[in-house]
């Protein structure tokens, strides 16, 4: 039988049919083929490092010394791969999530805000038909005045830059 040719599955001593691309197998001249188990397996050849790689392809073909390291470089590159697009798909669920998030806390503080704003609504009147100007501090600037963003005057504006300019330095 040549030894490049590969026997057809229902010829072969061994029930079951290997997936993954095989070798060529070397000539009969050479006894150990790089199909047998004990050359590398692709779980080691992604596993182990350059030197024991070495240390193991010693006395193949050189041809074969070469594919191996091809194959195992391809098997390392797919990992990275993988490891890639996992951590890339990892983040953006998180992102997706954390974004989820943020936009429920908007809708929430949008919320409180438009309450308070309610609140400020229905108190306000009240509060605007008495002069409570006598238990503010004259130190205090005009926006702190219950009121104040209300007055659009110049003349507010006037008072409030006075008032701030007359608060007495610390």
């Amino acid at each position: 039988m040549d030894p490049y040719c590969k026997p057809s599955p229902s010829y072969s001593s061994s029930s079951s049919i290997s997936t993954t691309p095989t070798l060529p197998s070397v000539p009969a001249g050479n006894e150990q083929s790089p199909l047998s188990p004990d050359v590398v397996t692709d779980e080691e050849l992604q596993r182990i490092s350059v030197r024991q790689l070495n240390q193991r392809l010693q006395g193949h073909d050189r041809q074969v010394v070469t594919m191996l390291k091809q194959k195992r470089r391809t098997l390392k590159n797919r990992g990275y791969a993988l490891n890639c697009r996992v951590r890339r798909i990892q983040n953006q669920l998180q992102l997706e999530a954390d974004n989820i998030q943020l936009r429920d806390q908007i809708r929430s503080l949008l919320q409180t805000l438009a309450d308070v704003q309610a609140r400020l609504q229905y108190y306000e009147p009240t509060f605007m038909l008495h002069d409570y100007s006598a238990y503010v501090p004259t130190t205090m600037p005009m926006s702190y005045h219950t009121g104040a963003h209300l007055l659009g005057s110049a003349a507010a504006a006037a008072h409030v830059n006075v008032t701030i300019c007359q608060m007495p330095q610390q």
